[in-house]
Formats: C-alpha cells, structure tokens, sequence
C-alpha cells in the first residue's frame, strides 16, 4: 500500500495562477515555455543524464496538485520524473519545428493538472544540426526564475559529467519559503501591509489608463476604474522586440550615477507611455510584477514566488525625468517591503473603497523587469528563446529579459488579441526606446516633453 503524501495549502502565487487557470477558457494560461539552444556540439548521453538528475532533484518539479474536500492542495510526489522525449527534426523545417512549439505551448497538462507532472521537457535536435531543451511548465510549480535557475544547474551538471567532476548537492526546495509565506498570515505584519496598501497608496481613486488609449477605450463612464482582465476573451499573441545592448547600457550607467536600479527607467518609460495616450494623465498604475527572491535562500528556493504589486506614479508631468526616477525609486523601495499581500487582498480593498467589480481596476499593462540570464561558459555557449501560451488575460504583459549575453534584452509583449490593437506593443517599444535616448541626452527633460516624443 503506497504511503498517503502530506497535503500542503497552496501559497498566494499559487492561489493567483490556480484561480486564473480554473476560470479561464484556455487551461494553457498558465504555462510558461521556454527554450534553452546550445550553439555548439554536446554529448547527447551526458546531456540527457544533466537533464535527468537535474529534474530529479529539483523539488518544484517533484509538486503536485490534489482536490480534496472541494480544495485544492499540493503535495510532493516520490515519483520518478517522466524520462525526457529526444525528438529529431534534422530532416525537417523550423517553420514545421515552430509549428510543433506552438502546439505543445497551448496545450494544457491532462486532469486539470491534478496528480500529474506539472512540466514537459523535450531534447530536440533541430533543422541546423545543433540541439536545444523545450520546457513547458506549469506555473503553478515554477515561475521564470526558478524555471531559469533550474536550466543553469542542468547546464551546471553537464559540465561536471564532461569533466569528470562531483556534482554538488542541490539546494533547490521551496516548502521552507513556503511555510514561512504560511506563517505570514497569522503576523502583525500581513495586517500591517493591508492597512498600507488601504491607507496610504488608494487613501484617493486611482485613474485606469488604458493601453489602446482613451480615445479607444475610455473608463466605465463615470468611473475611473476600468476593465484589468477578461477571462473569456483570452485567446493571445505577442510581439518580441530587442533594446540593444548600447542602450541598455545607457540605461545601467545612468542608474548608477543615480544610485537607483535600471527598472525605474522602465517603469518611467512605461508610465509616459501610458500617461500620453491618456490625455496625459498625471496618475498612472502600472502592475510590477516581482520575484520576491530578495535573500539567498530564496532565490535557491525554486516553486513561485512571483507576485504583483501595483505601482502607483501619481505626481506631476512637469517633474524632471532625474526627480521622476528618484520618486519611482522611493516608491519602489515602500511598494516592495508590502510586496507579499496577496492580489486577491489588494482586489478586497479596491471593492471595499471604490466598488470596483470583478475584473476592472485601475492597471492595463504589466511589467516585469528579469535581466538574468541563464548561465553558459566557452565550452557550451547558450540562448533563450520564449514561446506563447496562446493565451492572455491581460490587456498587455511585458517581460523585459535577456536571452543570451549579447547584452542586448528582449522586449516580449503578450496581450489578448480581441481585446488589444496588434499595433500597441511595438507602439510602446518605440516610445520606450525614445524616452531612454532622451533622457540619456538630457535627465532634467520633463516628463511632458517625453510624451510628446
């Protein structure tokens, strides 16, 4: 008789990713798929043994999921993993290879994702000869970061079986970091960060801006709230765009002489946008989508951490851009020690304070900001590439990441095709792209002048 597991409470990013699977259209919502390619040779065996144990021992990918009284739990399963699929497409085409991606990206895990492994992982030799590993997780076992962590320690491994080395131990579990987020609820704290978020950052209504502008799709009337998600309307695209390097670079020195970090250009950039296609407006929320991964520990944990805070940047648009990031910085360092309140807490209070009903909020696009890159050396230089869901319920979501070392970073927009203009991401992108060039030029411009840009 096989021994019952012990049955653990879902965390709040697990809660979001579970509610937002259960009730939306397309189950394949929440994966995430990726692509890791090795730009030189390897030694297939020693390869898939990397893949091996580094799946086997990586304790998120061990999570399951359990209904039982009506309740959704995860547990960690003592199965061995499914062995990882070799697929040979050496004799075909990328296009035929794409086509295969997207299908296996949208497609969603059996069972409603009950007492089944929650990633596939496919070793593919590809259309020019050299290989890559596809996953496709499900977010309720990995976000990006630990995805991208667990990716470096194959490639870690690998390395060590080539050369003959010991493998070190993995560090990777994420029930330690999961408890205490299970503790949290039961501090002074939790209550603390609800009345933060209730007293000082909505003390006043927010104002919804709205990616396709408000000439296109203006607040509820006589609201200012406005629709944040749709559940039935899902069916997604995205866009890639790449910052070069140069830029970027522009963006980490100035961050620098500031003393602030490089995602407050971002969010800055992102606000102007938003703030010019909205008569612009001085009160701008955008939702900042972060790892939570501040200590070591954490960032070893694995399992999903990734939260939303929204990020409120309501002050003036004659502000210079220099005073603009120093209040975004500011603000960031408030907003993210109260990062851990759960969203559905924040979506309380808003119909608590503003009868706001399910779905409408004050927040159309979603940033994240992940610089890292998975770890490669001379011997197996790397890239990524990131594959859609085909699916989104959010006007518009922006992962800026970089994909290999070039130092260049990868803008990738996804939105929801009947909801959003296919024109807006690269309209964001550009703008973007010329507020950094503006502000390299001048950091005292004010922020009126880069929403005419």
């Amino acid at each position: 008789m096989s021994k019952q597991p012990t049955l653990y409470p879902l965390t709040s990013s697990q809660n979001l990713m579970y509610y937002s699977q259960k009730f939306s259209t397309k189950k394949s919502i929440t994966n995430i798929c990726a692509m890791v390619h090795f730009d030189a040779e390897i030694d297939l065996n020693l390869m898939l043994q990397a893949i091996s144990l580094g799946l086997h021992r990586n304790r998120s990918a061990s999570i399951r999921m359990r209904k039982e009284d009506k309740t959704i739990k995860q547990y960690f399963s003592d199965q061995p993993p499914e062995a990882v699929i070799v697929m040979d497409y050496s004799d075909s085409t990328q296009e035929a290879l794409d086509a295969d991606i997207a299908k296996w990206s949208s497609a969603e895990f059996p069972n409603n994702s009950l007492d089944v492994q929650l990633y596939k992982c496919r070793l593919i030799k590809k259309p020019n000869g050299f290989y890559a590993v596809y996953f496709c997780v499900s977010h309720l076992a990995f976000d990006a970061y630990s995805l991208m962590m667990n990716a470096t320690e194959i490639l870690h491994i690998y390395e060590k079986l080539l050369l003959g080395h010991p493998i070190p131990l993995s560090k990777s579990d994420p029930l330690p970091s999961y408890k205490t987020e299970w503790e949290y609820f039961k501090s002074p704290v939790y209550q603390a960060d609800k009345d933060f978020w209730r007293n000082e950052i909505f003390a006043t209504e927010p104002l919804f801006t709205s990616v396709n502008g408000d000439a296109v799709t203006p607040p509820v009337k006589g609201k200012r709230y406005g629709k944040t998600a749709d559940i039935l309307r899902i069916a997604g695209n995205h866009q890639n765009y790449t910052l070069k390097a140069e830029i970027v670079n522009k963006v980490n020195d100035m961050a620098k002489s500031l003393r602030i970090s490089p995602q407050c250009f971002y969010l800055l950039a992102a606000r102007s946008y938003l703030s010019k296609v909205n008569s612009n407006a001085d009160d701008v929320t955008i939702s900042n989508t972060i790892a939570r991964r501040a200590t070591l520990a954490e960032k070893n944990a694995g399992g999903t951490r990734v939260q939303s805070v929204l990020f409120r940047m309501n002050f003036s648009n004659s502000l210079t851009a220099q005073d603009a990031l120093l209040e975004i910085n500011a603000l960031q360092k408030k907003y993210y020690s109260h990062a851990n309140l759960p969203t559905f807490d924040i979506s309380a209070i808003f119909r608590e304070k503003f009868s706001s009903p399910a779905g409408f909020g004050y927040n159309s696009m979603y940033l994240t900001y992940q610089p890292y890159f998975v770890a490669s050396n001379q011997t197996l230089p790397v890239h990524l590439t990131t594959h859609s869901n085909g699916s989104s319920n959010m006007p518009l979501y922006l992962t800026v990441m970089a994909l290999d070392d070039s130092g260049d970073l990868n803008f990738n927009f996804d939105y929801p095709v009947k909801v959003t203009r296919p024109e807006v991401p690269k309209a964001v992108f550009d703008h973007m792209v010329k507020v950094f060039n503006a502000i390299a030029e001048n950091i005292n411009i004010p922020i009126s002048e880069l929403n005419q840009l």
